[in-house]
Parts: C-alpha cells; structure tokens; sequence
C-alpha cells in the first residue's frame, strides 16, 4: 500500500526532501533507528509523531489531488493543462518493499498475528499457534532518488489507485494498523474480500512482514469456508528467507511446503466438487 511507503518528513511536495522536518528522520540513530543493519527499535515517542505526520501529508497529497481532479473536469473554466489527467510525482513514496517505512526498519512492528493460527514448520509439520515473523531489517534509503524513491503517477491514477483515507489514530502495531479507513480504497484485501463467498484460503510467509495481510483477510472474509495457513521462513515470494535462517537449510522447504499445504486443502471432498 503506498501510504506506508509515504515518508513523513516532506514538509512541501513542491519541495520534496530539500525541505524536510529534521525529527522525523527514521534513519537517525537518536529516534532508534539501527545504521549497523539490524533491527531498528524506534521510540514510542517518534512512533507517534511519524505516524502524526504521515497522515497529515497524506491529508495534504488527497486534498491537492482531488483540486486537480475538480480542475480537469472542468477543463473549459480552470485553465487546467489537459482535459483527461496530468502528472503526478510524489517524493519518497514509492511502494516498493524496502521503501515501505518503519516496517522495514524496525521487525517489532507487524511482528506476529493476534489469534493463534496455523503454522507449516520446514519439516511439513503444523502446528497451531501465535505466529510470529522471522524476518530481518531491509530497510535502505532511496529517498532523494527520482527512479527508485519517488511515485511517478497521474492524478487520476492516485485517486482511484493509490489514496486512501487515514484517521487521526493511525498506528502501527506489533500485531496490525489502527484507524485507516480500508473501505476508501477498492484496491484494499481486507475490504474486497468481505464480498467473496466462494472458498478462500489464505496463506502467509513469516519471512516478511506481509503475511498479517493474511490473518487480517481472514478475519474479513465474507465466505463461510475460510481457511489461513502461515509457512515459517518464506518470504514474500514463497521462497526460502536464507538471510532469517539461523543455520543454513533451516527453511529450505518452504516452496514444497506451501504448495503441498494449497494442493491439500485443495483436494478437500466437497469443497468444489
């Protein structure tokens, strides 16, 4: 979701990071940010003004798109470039993996689900239980780079993609996000999956931090035949976590795992046929 990767910092978009507000910078060690590339642990306190400051620039970034949107439409009065959409670029926002902010830094975030679920061990065992991330910092900063760092969109394309709507209690949790408003946005999981009725199943890879997702879905789901299953040490594309592994080999099973879990569940007498 590309909120998360907005840095909170730019204070000006006209700007971008020539104008930033110092004591917001998560790659300073004063807020708890770990330049040695382990986990970071960042301040209860600079959590709160990060997370303050972030919906404050995405109030700003939807509030000057939806401008731009009311000009376009009235392109004969507005004196708006163009008829159908202009560009948009938005500084250190990009929603790559390791753009995604504080999440990446710091691995207490977004650590582990709420409710015990299952879990595939490397040895294709399961077992039922809270389950928590092994996955490392990767966080880098790509900020000042055009390519990497900044949204490269259109204004059209920002409001039905990318915007979504952020209360004033914003938080991230060890174990979800509070107060964004997933019915903003139809680009959102845990919102579109209330509509499916057919059977789900849902899985995670504990070697990022993305397989809450899967938890937060299930929990959402409108069918009544949801199924969830995390597998240990993959990461977000099913293959083996080597840089979580403890000793080499620890989750090198994670692919056959994964797909002999689904191909299960699949086989199940009367769930499609």
């Amino acid at each position: 979701m590309g909120f998360i990767s907005l840095n909170a910092v730019v204070k000006n978009e006209s700007t971008g990071l020539r104008d930033i507000d110092a004591t917001l910078d998560l790659y300073k060690t004063t807020y708890g940010y770990n330049a040695s590339g382990g986990s970071s642990n960042y301040t209860a306190d600079f959590l709160s003004r990060w997370s303050s400051a972030a919906v404050a620039r995405n109030n700003r970034l939807l509030a000057f798109a939806q401008g731009r949107a009311d000009a376009i439409s009235n392109y004969n009065t507005s004196g708006a470039l163009f008829d159908d959409d202009e560009v948009f670029i938005i500084p250190d926002s990009n929603y790559l993996g390791p753009n995604d902010k504080l999440i990446s830094q710091d691995t207490s975030l977004l650590s582990h689900t709420t409710y015990p679920q299952p879990l595939i061990i490397n040895n294709d065992t399961v077992r039922t239980q809270i389950v928590n991330t092994v996955r490392v910092a990767i966080g880098f900063n790509i900020a000042p780079s055009f390519y990497d760092g900044a949204l490269k969109t259109t204004i059209g394309r920002y409001l039905r993609t990318f915007a979504v709507t952020v209360g004033a209690d914003y938080k991230i949790k060890a174990d979800g996000i509070d107060d964004i408003q997933w019915n903003s946005s139809h680009m959102v999981p845990i919102n579109a999956i209330k509509g499916v009725k057919v059977p789900v199943l849902l899985m995670g890879n504990t070697g990022h931090y993305e397989y809450l997702n899967a938890e937060k879905g299930f929990l959402a789901s409108g069918s009544n035949d949801t199924s969830i299953a995390s597998v240990e040490g993959a990461e977000h594309t099913i293959n083996p976590c080597t840089d979580c592994e403890t000793y080499p080999g620890q989750y090198n099973n994670t692919i056959k795992n994964a797909f002999n879990y689904q191909a299960t569940w699949l086989e199940k007498a009367g769930r499609f046929i």
